[in-house]
């Protein structure tokens, strides 16, 4: 139960102990909206009380705002570890839940289990884990539901979103390309690219080589002058393509170019994949690593 200080008056009037009333009863009527302006102008007179930070998160949380919500519980839990750490791994879970990551989500319920077996929301996460359990094990159909929700996650521009859902897909199916080149768009989104072309090297499919080549597109040029000996002597002289190819790569390690000397090494894999070149290229990369 929250405990009310005083009658309550108008949020809008700038007193912290009415603007916790006002709270307490919004939340309490299902007003999370309502709750959560109140809560926040309490909050900065009562900053350091946790259940502030608990009740804000919960109202948050009410309203799907997860991010948001997380911050308040791990503030609850940092100042009463003892007492709300249980708490805000269940609650990590829960959203976990909401988000189909159940994998993450069972995780976190049976984090709470371990350290808090008797506490209140023990039940809770006793029940969420049943019902984990209870779901059906088509791995093929979640595959393509993780995919479908982290594509969904890159056209709106959210990075994050679209990586805890790649990465379900990959631990589910790290065996497929289409999987693979996923993880790597997200990682290319999340501005990591040197991480995005370890999961298309070795791959050799059209998508893949598109893939390679849309980052090679922007960057480094000693690289596009690979694509282009590449592109113009392959078929001819594949033999002097890759001599060429190795000279670039031997000047890039010697200036220390690593983004470049991983392009090229990602483009070397999707069309020599097992090849000496591709060997001696990952090699000058990991000696840069």
């Amino acid at each position: 139960m929250l405990a009310v200080f005083s009658p309550a008056s108008d949020c809008e009037t700038g007193n912290p102990t009415a603007d916790w009333n006002m709270a307490v009863r919004a939340f309490s009527r299902g007003d999370y909206a309502e709750a959560v302006t109140c809560f926040m102008k309490a909050e900065k007179t009562f900053q350091d009380v946790p259940s502030v930070h608990y009740y804000l998160g919960l109202s948050l949380y009410q309203l799907a705002r997860y991010d948001e919500s997380l911050s308040y519980f791990k503030a609850s839990s940092s100042a009463e570890p003892d007492f709300m750490d249980h708490v805000y791994h269940y609650f990590v879970g829960a959203i976990y839940y909401r988000k189909k990551l159940y994998r993450l989500a069972a995780l976190e319920m049976n984090t709470v289990l371990k350290g808090h077996p008797d506490s209140r929301v023990a039940a809770k996460a006793r029940e969420a884990l049943s019902n984990i359990r209870a779901l059906p094990s088509d791995n093929a159909s979640a595959v393509q539901w993780y995919m479908a929700a982290a594509r969904r996650g890159l056209e709106r521009g959210d990075a994050a979103w679209a990586a805890d859902y790649a990465r379900e897909a990959f631990l589910c199916a790290a065996e497929r390309q289409d999987v693979r080149i996923l993880v790597a768009e997200v990682r290319l989104a999340q501005g990591m690219p040197l991480d995005a072309l370890r999961y298309v090297r070795g791959l050799s499919s059209p998508e893949a080589l598109a893939f390679v080549r849309g980052i090679l597109s922007e960057d480094d040029p000693a690289v596009m002058l690979a694509v282009d000996v590449i592109d113009g002597l392959a078929e001819d002289s594949p033999g002097a393509a890759r001599s060429r190819i190795m000279e670039i790569a031997a000047g890039m390690k010697t200036s220390g170019d690593r983004v470049g000397l991983a392009l090229l090494a990602a483009e070397i894999h999707a069309r020599w994949p097992a090849s000496d070149e591709a060997v001696a290229v990952e090699k000058m990369l990991e000696d840069l690593e």
